[in-house]
């Protein structure tokens, strides 16, 4: 318990002793024992007897402060202060955030719209997605990446486009709840996985082979359909807010991407 509560509890209890002290006295005892100038007097005895006692832990407060606080009020005041300094910095933190996330947002929406600005036109969905994959490159800086597109008679997925990326069996096909992808599409909601498993992820080029660091899927819903789903993979965590960014994207490419698919 802080000093100031401390005090405030000893004042209540004073006040409620007190009162039930003088009632009883002149109640009970004033009448048979004792004359009502005695009650005062014991009255003002035991008032000294807390003023004195309220004075000591005034400046035991004061010895804790190092001296320089010598009175009740200053130290009630310094409290004050630094209670109001406190929350003067609680909402100069929370406006800092708002503006941060604001200004983040404005971020994401500039580069979807970069994103989605030259592939409006296009209409073969192999097309639509090379550019798509290539532009979330630039965007977001993948090196790899899957696009996958849900048909709708089979209720399964398929590989519609590639980026950077290498296999033998693009006929693969899985359906909603089946190995990552597919829970994505089931849960319809972002996944990011850090630390990947060396190894899990192998991007192949002239100088060699590396993995990944990162990886996530994110889903393209339409109503209450995944209809589409991109498998990425990065060495650096993106800077952006991928959760936003899912939003954002998702809200852009939706409606059209719908109208790709079987």
């Amino acid at each position: 318990m802080n000093e100031k509560r401390k005090a405030i509890t000893i004042l209540i209890i004073y006040i409620i002793v007190s009162i039930i002290f003088g009632l009883s006295a002149f109640k009970y005892l004033a009448p048979k024992f004792i004359s009502a100038n005695t009650i005062i007097g014991i009255f003002a005895l035991v008032s000294i007897a807390m003023t004195a006692y309220a004075l000591v832990t005034v400046r035991k407060i004061g010895l804790q402060q190092g001296g320089s606080i010598s009175t009740a009020a200053d130290y009630f005041a310094d409290q004050d202060q630094k209670e109001k300094e406190r929350k003067e910095q609680e909402k100069i933190d929370k406006e800092l955030k708002r503006r941060r996330e604001a200004e983040g947002k404005k971020a994401i929406a500039e580069k979807v719209e970069e994103m989605v600005a030259d592939t409006e036109q296009l209409t073969d969905p192999e097309k639509y997605f090379d550019q798509l994959l290539i532009n979330l490159s630039k965007a977001i800086a993948i090196v790899q990446g899957v696009a996958y597109t849900l048909n709708r008679q089979t209720q399964t997925y398929s590989i519609v486009s590639t980026y950077a990326f290498y296999t033998t069996d693009t006929s693969r096909t899985f359906a909603i709840g089946e190995g990552i992808p597919g829970q994505v599409a089931k849960d319809k909601k972002l996944l990011f996985i850090n630390d990947v498993p060396e190894g899990y992820i192998k991007i192949v080029s002239g100088l060699g082979t590396s993995s990944p660091n990162y990886m996530g899927v994110i889903p393209v819903i339409h109503g209450d359909e995944t209809i589409a789903l991109l498998e990425i993979s990065t060495f650096e965590k993106p800077e952006v807010d991928l959760v936003e960014f899912q939003k954002q994207f998702n809200e852009k490419v939706s409606d059209k991407i719908s109208t790709l698919i079987p």
